[in-house]
């Protein structure tokens, strides 16, 4: 068990910061202090590109790239998209009003249209920002299986911290549907996506 009474930030206050179910019935909360929370989104925010070529069934290569966009909300809120080609014209299209924790940011879908809820991380290492799906206790499958094509995956993906840039589109960005509904479902309590209307991109 972890003893929360030990722990001390220099006087600041703690924020909630994400909730992990450890059963279908418990929640436990980590705690990042509110100026740690905003270092770590501010040190985040932008969006990232790294060249893929998929291959297709009949031999064709096409050349596209993976993509992952982080806004800023709050200073413990980010909005978050990632966009992972896979093969045959397969992608991982997944959004959401992520939380703040302590090695990135954490998104939890407590429910969904499609699939078991699930878990989705964006740790942060000294260079990359390593992309983890997780299925909650008790449950089967990740975020994958309602949010990528079959021969798409989120396993072993990642982005290098250096190809980080400013969004140069951030009112398209913002008007656009992934967007809009991640933050209205995140006001309503609800998960972050809308996986029965999902469009294919908004780049």
């Amino acid at each position: 068990m972890v003893n929360f009474h030990k722990w001390r930030f220099n006087g600041q206050s703690l924020k909630r910061c994400l909730f992990v179910v450890l059963s279908t019935t418990t929640l436990v909360t980590f705690l990042v202090p509110t100026k740690a929370a905003e270092t770590i989104i501010d040190s985040l925010v932008g969006v990232y590109k790294s060249p893929v070529t998929v291959m297709f069934t009949g031999g064709e290569k096409l050349t596209t790239e993976n993509i992952l966009e982080v806004v800023k909300i709050s200073n413990e809120t980010a909005y978050f998209r990632a966009v992972l080609p896979g093969a045959n014209g397969h992608t991982c299209n997944i959004w959401g009003v992520a939380d703040v924790v302590s090695d990135g940011l954490s998104f939890y879908t407590p429910q969904m249209n499609l699939g078991d809820q699930c878990l989705f991380k964006l740790k942060a290492s000294d260079s990359r920002i390593n992309l983890s799906d997780e299925p909650v206790e008790g449950k089967t499958d990740g975020c994958y299986f309602a949010t990528c094509g079959a021969r798409a995956t989120y396993t072993s993906q990642s982005f290098e911290l250096k190809t980080r840039r400013p969004i140069g589109y951030m009112q398209r960005l913002l008007n656009s549907n992934e967007y809009k509904a991640a933050t209205d479902n995140r006001a309503a309590g609800k998960s972050g996506m809308n996986l029965l209307s999902a469009p294919a991109g908004s780049k």
